[in-house]
């Protein structure tokens, strides 16, 4: 065991407020800046007089700040969180190995589907899917065909506020996704959604995820992340996914949850969706967005399966 006190002393089983993270943050900036500070006080020899204060070009709080936002994005990783993406198919137990040593706290969000505008080697659909990569500047996309009967443009990211977006350096950093500086975007999304779909997630189908036109251009000129970071537009990338946790007020329960060990647990859905009604698109061959009695929305492409987001905690 370490001889090192930690900054605030905790047992097992003791709740992790903000105020404790909080004040934990601070102390661990205050102690990296100082040691940084040593370290750059003892450099004798710099290649210009300006730089002296400075290490690789970065000054003491620079490197602290950094040093300390690298951590903060590996925590959920190591403080017995977990976030996984499953099918669930009603009245069938999937089992989801979380490997957290403990009875974990279980919460389960539905996936729901969206339109976008899906590009690939060019050539551009408008699809339903549950996840969407795209640039700042494709809030809205013109659709890729001529059709009176539905808008010219679709909302990809609504003016104004809530969105359901993520910066897509944050979801590499959640699913530890690795790159390098002269990594292709082309090579970092195809291992983005490789990694999204591989254990302890399931396996999802191509049509549930896509690029937009703006992506699927980038990859196509090969552009490295550090060309991206340079010309600024590294920060404009997004995912787009709709998680939604349905609340239900009376009814039976639907999501069943199985603490079978202190590493697994199981997920049943309990009661098959009954429809108020369903409607069709504009190509009359897939059924829109229709809302079941129970609360859950469920989609026409597989009446049997829900595609949920699992989070898990202790």
């Amino acid at each position: 065991m370490s001889d090192t006190k930690p900054y605030r002393e905790t047992t097992p089983g003791d709740l992790i407020t903000a105020d404790l993270f909080n004040d934990i943050q601070v102390q661990t900036r205050d102690e990296i800046a100082r040691r940084i500070a040593e370290a750059l006080a003892g450099v004798k020899e710099v290649d210009r007089a300006r730089d002296s204060a400075k290490l690789e070009g970065k000054t003491a709080q620079e490197w602290a700040d950094s040093i300390v936002d690298r951590a903060i994005k590996a925590l959920p990783a190591r403080t017995g969180y977990r976030c996984v993406y499953r099918r669930l198919r009603w009245d069938e137990p999937a089992v989801v190995a979380h490997g957290l040593g403990a009875y974990p706290l279980v919460d389960v969000c539905q996936l729901a589907l969206f339109d976008a505008v899906v590009s690939a080697d060019a050539m551009q659909t408008v699809e339903q899917v549950n996840w969407y990569l795209y640039h700042r500047t494709e809030m809205k996309i013109r659709r890729p065909r001529e059709d009176t009967r539905q808008p010219a443009l679709v909302t990809i990211e609504e003016s104004r506020p809530p969105v359901f977006k993520h910066t897509f350096q944050s979801m590499l950093d959640l699913h530890g996704v690795k790159y390098t500086e002269q990594s292709t975007l082309g090579d970092v999304v195809n291992e983005f959604w490789k990694k999204l779909f591989s254990a302890p997630n399931d396996p999802f189908d191509e049509t549930t995820f896509g690029n937009s036109p703006w992506m699927d251009r980038c990859c196509g000129d090969r552009r490295t992340v550090e060309s991206l970071k340079r010309g600024g537009e590294w920060n404009d990338l997004f995912l787009k996914v709709v998680p939604q946790r349905i609340v239900y007020s009376d009814g039976p329960m639907l999501a069943r949850v199985d603490h079978y060990n202190l590493d697994e647990v199981g997920l049943t859905i309990m009661r098959p969706p009954s429809f108020k009604s369903a409607a069709r698109v504009a190509d009359a061959q897939k059924l829109a967005l229709t809302e079941a009695t129970t609360g859950f929305v469920t989609e026409a492409r597989d009446e049997t399966e829900i595609p949920v987001m699992v989070l898990l905690k202790v």
